[in-house]
């Protein structure tokens, strides 16, 4: 949809749709994605722009929320690692898109003039009142806060969106396909095709063991079944298989046994009471003025009346609230004089990108340090997550130091809070005897975990290993079957269906080899049918997207050559075809197509050349991807 919007970004409804674009990403809590620091591994950068590991998390947080808000009654997806890895690359491809367009416009000079970013706001039904169809400065407001965004941040949210469709569209708009383009595809999509196909079902295989020399085609002896053994002995292997004990020790265990008292919680309280200090807040009204005059006029009026209401009302100002406010929550160009003022005070003509403010401070709450009893339910989840963590890794060292010294598996499960489980033989793939996978204790790391175990000795532990779940596991290698060849004997039926299978595709390709060269040699189609008792099909009016035939065989008609015999792909035997004629549609019916087919190529073209804009971007800016840190996302 964004694409389709960029493309048509030139109006001023399209652009319209693009600030209900911007605002519908702030309320799924985009805007404080990109308002973060995400502090931590760096995912991607560009120039000085980095996506941290913290915020692609949020962001694949909130467009799966997105994304079944969404679906609603109609069904759900599977929330996994694999999904959630598919929009983290989906996710780093859109970020570093949009990098580059704004890198590349920055270095272009191209900037959107404060007045348009007022009209487009201005403009935009989102914002305006219901009856007067008219932008409302408290309905702009009232939706900005409940979406966590301040004016300034909504505003450069909106700059950014639109130099990035300012820069797309000139990239892309005016793309007008050549003629000669479209008359080329006209005739490519319309061209009509009459062909022989002769079609030699595998059933039929075996009658030409006589004319290939092969009379054992489809009927193999116990020779060449024990030489098919032979020749792929491995395909009849049971690979290595071990069986394992692995002792797991979660954060769950690790926290049974962290106790947190009073005096505990108290301590931390008072050691860290900066971080329960709460800034300044206060309850503002503004209203938002076209011009300094008026502005002016209304701060003097509001200055002098003994009624602030009445006057406010008599002059239609249109104040609206901003409860419990911030200083940083406001734009820059108000935030100082709005906290300078008293309570009860009225600030001169504001000016910012939205115009001329007037600010007025109906109370003020003191900056304050919350009380104990406040945060102490938080406090004590918090510390007692930061103890348990403590005394998992404690645990940890303590399991280590038990291995080391050749203390039991029992032995360990009694002193120290581990899980452990028994797993039968299994392969390095994660699959028993019959095949069927085998559940480990350790799901999200179960790639880890069978490593660990192959890599591991018979009779030994293996390293103490992170989970991805949280926690630790320790593989311990009880006993290892070898790798061993399956007997012939047990295994004729097996090998006789492989030899078949292998014998089918030889006589495939031979039985078609030999029909060519008969076709070539100056045989028909219709000859060779009736000397081997086949039946010939002829196909008119072949497209090629045609229903009529099987896969891809349309497209090797179309590749081929009228009169010339040739191979193509069948569901079930071999067929070798000759194409007799090949049409052309009429050059009167173009301008019809044409109608169709402009809006179709434009589009074309213009993905083409972004890609190729993209790729040349990406060299420019110098683009890096820390795929490591990707890749332990999820």
């Amino acid at each position: 949809m964004l694409q389709l919007l960029r493309k048509s970004a030139g109006s001023w409804i399209v652009k319209g749709l693009l600030v209900l674009l911007a605002l519908s990403f702030a309320v799924w809590g985009i805007g404080d994605i990109f308002r973060s620091q995400g502090a931590g591994t760096t995912v991607a950068s560009i120039g000085r722009s980095n996506l941290s590991a913290e915020q692609l998390r949020s962001i694949v947080d909130q467009e799966i929320r997105s994304f079944k808000a969404r679906l609603g009654d109609r069904g759900d997806i599977a929330d996994t690692p694999e999904v959630r890895k598919a929009y983290a690359y989906n996710s780093v491809s859109k970020w570093i898109s949009q990098k580059l367009y704004l890198a590349e416009a920055a270095d272009l000079g191209l900037l959107v003039p404060d007045s348009a970013i007022r009209d487009l706001i201005a403009q935009n039904p989102i914002f305006q009142d219901d009856t007067t169809k008219k932008f409302s400065a408290e309905r702009f407001r009232s939706i900005l806060q409940s979406s966590n965004l301040s004016e300034a941040q909504y505003v450069a949210l909106l700059r950014e969106e639109m130099v990035y469709t300012q820069l797309a569209y000139a990239m892309n708009g005016g793309m007008e396909p050549p003629e000669a383009l479209m008359k080329l595809q006209f005739h490519y999509e319309n061209a009509r095709l009459t062909a022989d196909i002769l079609n030699v079902p595998s059933a039929k295989f075996a009658s030409f063991g006589k004319s290939l020399n092969r009379p054992n085609m489809g009927n193999p002896s116990d020779a060449d079944l024990k030489a098919h053994y032979e020749a792929n002995i491995e395909s009849y292997a049971i690979p290595e298989m071990r069986s394992l004990k692995v002792l797991t020790l979660s954060p769950e265990k690790a926290a049974q046994n962290v106790k947190l008292t009073e005096a505990d919680l108290q301590k931390h309280y008072e050691d860290h009471k900066a971080e329960y200090a709460i800034p300044e807040r206060r309850d503002l009204r503004q209203a938002v003025f076209d011009s300094e005059e008026k502005a002016k006029d209304a701060a003097a009026k509001l200055k002098e009346s003994k009624s602030r209401e009445d006057t406010i009302k008599q002059n239609k100002y249109d104040f609206i609230k901003l409860a419990d406010s911030e200083k940083v929550s406001l734009p820059e160009e108000i935030a100082d004089a709005a906290f300078q003022l008293p309570k009860g005070g009225v600030s001169g003509p504001l000016q910012s990108t939205l115009g001329w403010h007037v600010v007025i401070v109906d109370d003020i709450r003191a900056a304050r340090t919350q009380s104990f009893a406040e945060v102490k339910g938080s406090l004590e989840r918090n510390l007692k997550d930061s103890k348990s963590q403590q005394k998992l890794e404690s645990l940890s060292d303590q399991l280590q130091d038990e291995i080391a010294s050749g203390t039991g598996i029992e032995a360990i499960a009694k002193k120290l809070p581990v899980d452990v489980a028994a797993v039968p033989f299994i392969d390095r793939n994660g699959y028993d005897a019959s095949g069927k996978i085998v559940k480990l204790p350790t799901v999200q790391s179960s790639v880890e975990l069978l490593n660990v175990a192959f890599n591991t000795s018979q009779g030994k532990f293996g390293g103490l290993t992170e989970r991805k779940e949280g926690g630790y596991f320790v593989v311990f290698v009880d006993k290892v079957a070898p790798k061993k060849y399956k007997e012939f004997a047990g295994m004729k039926a097996q090998v006789r269906k492989d030899w078949l299978d292998q014998d089918a595709q030889k006589s495939s390709s031979d039985i078609g080899q030999y029909i060519l060269a008969l076709a070539n040699g100056g045989k028909s189609l219709s000859d060779i049918a009736k000397m081997h008792g086949l039946n010939l099909r002829s196909v008119s009016d072949i497209a090629r997207d045609s229903g009529q035939l099987e896969k891809g065989q349309a497209a090797s008609l179309f590749n081929g050559k009228p009169g010339k015999p040739l191979i193509l792909p069948a569901e079930d035997g071999v067929s070798v075809a000759v194409v007799q004629s090949n049409r052309l549609p009429k050059d009167k019916n173009f301008a019809d197509y044409k109608i169709g087919v402009v809006s179709v190529l434009k589009r074309e073209i213009s993905q083409d050349i972004a890609a190729q804009f993209q790729a040349a971007l990406q060299e420019r800016h110098k683009v890096r991807i820390n795929q490591g840190a990707l890749d332990q996302l999820y």
